[in-house]
């Protein structure tokens, strides 16, 4: 699949989730991407290339994520990935939230 001028707002991915319920993002190709206001916390990418991204301050951050495969390239604005921090505490599984 190939999307170009893909534009996000206000989305959001849940960390903590079990493994059989993690977002998963595959055999995609995406082109001129913009964010706003949007975190990819314990996401899967498998086979995904992204060519241009850009956001704000506060959708810089991809945290806990899974890479398989992943191309980052062309015009990328400032990113910061990283492990899930050891201060959070432990969640219980997502079926399991109130």
């Amino acid at each position: 699949m190939q999307i170009d001028g893909l534009s996000l707002e206000d989305c959001r991915t849940e960390q903590g989730l079990p493994d059989d319920q993690r977002p998963v993002i595959e055999q995609c190709s995406f082109r001129r991407v913009t964010v706003k206001r949007s975190r990819l916390i314990g996401a899967v990418l498998r086979d995904v290339t992204i060519d241009g991204i850009r956001g704000d301050m506060d959708s810089r951050f991809l945290t806990a994520n899974e890479f398989e495969r992943v191309t980052i390239k062309g015009k990328v604005g400032d990113l910061v990935i990283g492990t899930l921090p050891s201060y959070l505490p432990f969640e219980e599984p997502y079926s399991d939230r109130s």
